[in-house]
């Protein structure tokens, strides 16, 4: 057996052939962790500012199960732990722990949203900028289903749903490659939302 830098090079006899194999040196190891780490510090501090910009407050269209869909402000309670909406901004009607949101739709894609779209529109409005948080065990309340009023409020909103589930290893639907890509798409999709 003979080493170089990255690989092993070993004899089999059975073939009177050489066969190179990668392996992984010890300092490879070193700096995968070390990128781990920093992502891990990356997100930790990505997910501050979100939250401190989700506490002021962001506009939605909400769709319920009966109704007309409403604007709502929701925003992140100052302990960091609660999802509201209201009216306005502290005017709160609903809240929820956030630990109960157990995935993210990217997408007009719930049973709710697909009825609620459908009778309200004669088109999907804005699917680029829709989202629905599915929740844990709530069959009065099954999702959420929201349309940001600005690709950055559906942006950041995004991010921080999906940081904040990954970390507890609940969401299921979105990876980080997905998420980039439809951000992308977002990012490259006007909206005249007067215009639906």
């Amino acid at each position: 057996t003979e080493r170089g830098e990255g690989k092993t090079v070993r004899f089999d006899p059975k073939t009177r052939r050489e066969n190179t194999i990668s392996v992984v040196a010890p300092a490879e190891c070193k700096s995968d962790n070390k990128a781990e780490s920093d992502n891990k510090a990356e997100n930790k501090k990505e997910k501050e500012a979100l939250v401190a910009e989700l506490k002021r407050g962001s506009a939605f269209i909400k769709y319920g199960r009966r109704g007309k869909p409403q604007e709502r402000i929701l925003w992140i309670s100052p302990d960091g732990n609660h999802i509201e909406w209201g009216k306005a901004k502290n005017k709160s009607s609903k809240k929820f722990p956030i630990d109960d949101v157990r995935d993210v739709k990217l997408g007009q894609t719930t049973d709710l949203f697909k009825r609620r779209i459908l009778k309200e529109h004669q088109e999907p409005p804005h699917t680029l900028r829709s989202l629905s948080l599915l929740m844990k065990g709530k069959k009065s309340r099954e999702s959420i289903d929201l349309i940001a009023l600005t690709d950055i409020t559906f942006q950041n909103w995004t991010k921080f749903l999906h940081i904040t589930l990954k970390e507890d290893g609940r969401l299921g639907s979105v990876n980080g490659k997905e998420l980039a890509l439809y951000m992308n798409r977002v990012q490259h999709t006007k909206y005249d939302l007067g215009a639906q």
